[in-house]
């Protein structure tokens, strides 16, 4: 593949907030309209995951559950218009260049497709629906072989460049020429430098 080919995390990077904690209280406040019963679960569970019953994974698969509800999944493009205050303008700029870019990041496809639909990215890989089996988050290793996968496609080996503000991507740091951490805390940097990856901090 001769183009150049950018891979841009979501939470963090490419917007300055964790949108599934944002997508979480925007289910909450429809589920209070909709369905009041979906509004008792949703709260269970995140009681679930505080008293660390159920893991992480376990409660996000919970919440797509009811969030590929119809009358949650209508109102993805409401939640998708109200991040665009979020966007982090200089992360946008390197999408924005003439290149492959790819949306990489563990997000629910749900809205995260969207998400890359409205700001031209030319692929996205993300967190599955629950309706794929067997189901797993978009996240580390698995995030990795995703691209991987997707790079294979493009008849390439490697990407230009990747765009992260956490050392959960290490993984597709690994695949890249250059890296850029954006907003990284100390424990990111350090672990960066650890695997012997050199980088530029945005």
């Amino acid at each position: 593949m001769s183009k150049k080919i950018i891979v841009i995390d979501l939470d963090g990077t490419f917007v300055n907030v964790n949108t599934f904690h944002k997508w979480m209280i925007f289910l909450v406040k429809r589920s209070l309209v909709t369905n009041l019963f979906d509004t008792i679960k949703l709260l269970s569970y995140f009681a679930m995951r505080y008293a660390k019953v159920i893991t992480h994974q376990q409660m996000k698969y919970k919440i797509l559950r009811i969030s590929e509800k119809e009358s949650y999944s209508l109102h993805v493009d409401t939640f998708v218009q109200s991040l665009d205050k979020e966007i982090n303008p200089t992360v946008k700029e390197f999408a924005n260049e003439h290149v492959v870019s790819i949306l990489a990041t563990a997000a629910p496809s749900l809205y995260a497709q969207k998400i890359a639909q409205k700001y031209n990215f030319t692929y996205a890989i993300s967190t599955p629906s629950t309706s794929h089996k067997p189901w797993s988050e978009n996240i580390r290793e698995k995030k990795a072989e995703a691209l991987e996968y997707l790079l294979e496609s493009l008849d390439a080996k490697e990407c230009d460049t990747v765009l992260s503000d956490h050392y959960d991507d290490i993984y597709i740091m690994r695949y890249a020429k250059r890296i850029y951490l954006v907003n990284p805390s100390e424990k990111t940097e350090e672990i960066v430098k650890n695997e012997g990856l050199s980088f530029v901090k945005l």
